[in-house]
């Protein structure tokens, strides 16, 4: 069972997305902050997927993939999903080497078929 970090601060769609992801045979794990996705990171190793939140308090995303790939020396990095409702999201991810956008509001499929590579805007 592949594991999902969700990083997501509004509870309704981490909520909802978890139990998507669950039903689909993912581990899936929910955290709300920056702080708490570096400590399941350093405390429960490093996941298969990771789906971040563009607009998280307290996280840039920049600075959140560069600590990612510091963690990650001794690992390959996990596939990494940006979900945003930002116009710059394309671009920004597409320079950070994410090759997959979920744009909300969408639909539980979504997540789902992201995770599955079959939707999703590719870099």
């Amino acid at each position: 069972m592949e594991t999902v970090l969700l990083i997501e601060d509004n509870e309704d769609i981490a909520d909802l997305s978890k139990h998507a992801l669950q039903s689909q045979g993912y581990d899936a794990i929910v955290v709300r902050s920056r702080n708490a996705a570096v400590e399941f990171l350093r405390d429960d190793g490093i996941p298969a997927i990771i789906i971040l939140d563009w607009h998280m308090p307290g996280m840039s995303i920049e600075k959140f993939i560069l600590e990612l790939t510091a963690m990650c020396k001794d690992h390959p990095l996990p596939r990494l999903i940006l979900s945003t409702a930002g116009p710059d999201a394309d671009k920004v991810a597409k320079s950070l080497s994410i090759p997959e956008v979920l744009r909300k509001p969408f639909d539980l499929t979504n997540p789902l078929k992201a995770v599955d590579g079959t939707a999703g805007v590719r870099g």
